[in-house]
């Protein structure tokens, strides 16, 4: 499965996704509150279905959340849970593209550096950081403020994707490309 393809089916899972689940409603909040996990299931079932009627499910596994804990093959101190993985289980040589969610502007080099770690270390050919209710703009805009040196991350294996809304079209710029405008 080629990357620029499954990259193209992230993107359309996240087109059809609904305007709810940017916001979810509530009781208590009339305009919504982010809830990332809800976001993700229905991104995970939106993905999927775009995957098998695409390409008859015959592609790379999507996972969410794979607990690194007790993996031999990760050092201690990177067992994270990225979001989602497009990988064949069982084979580091096959791992394609590891995949980090956000729905606000916090935590977000965390996911970077998780990002980060899993292309250079754990042989994933890109990872993605994809931000919603946000556009390019506002999520350069929060990193140039946290004013660290983030030469460590000029990579173009790590691809930044973000729709504001669902009126909104996604935006895809590689992270080493952002870093340098800022």
């Amino acid at each position: 499965m080629y990357l620029e393809e499954i990259v193209n089916i992230i993107i359309n899972g996240l087109n059809n996704i609904d305007a709810s689940y940017y916001r979810m409603l509530t009781t208590y909040e009339p305009l919504g509150i982010v809830r990332e996990r809800a976001f993700c299931y229905e991104l995970y079932h939106q993905i999927r279905t775009v995957q098998d009627k695409m390409y008859d499910g015959n592609l790379l596994t999507l996972n969410g959340e794979i607990d690194k804990r007790g993996h031999v093959h990760f050092d201690k101190n990177d067992r994270k849970n990225p979001d989602f993985v497009f990988h064949v289980p069982g084979e580091f040589e096959r791992n394609a593209i590891v995949v980090e969610v956000k729905g606000k502007l916090y935590n977000v080099l965390k996911d970077i550096e998780t990002l980060f770690i899993f292309t250079q270390k754990y042989n994933y050919r890109v990872g993605i950081f994809l931000i919603y209710n946000h556009n390019h703009k506002e999520l350069l805009d929060y990193i140039k403020k946290r004013k660290r040196n983030f030469d460590r991350y000029k990579t173009n294996r790590i691809l930044l994707i973000s729709k504001k809304s669902v009126d909104t079209r996604v935006e895809i710029l590689e992270l080493q490309q952002a870093l340098e405008s800022i």
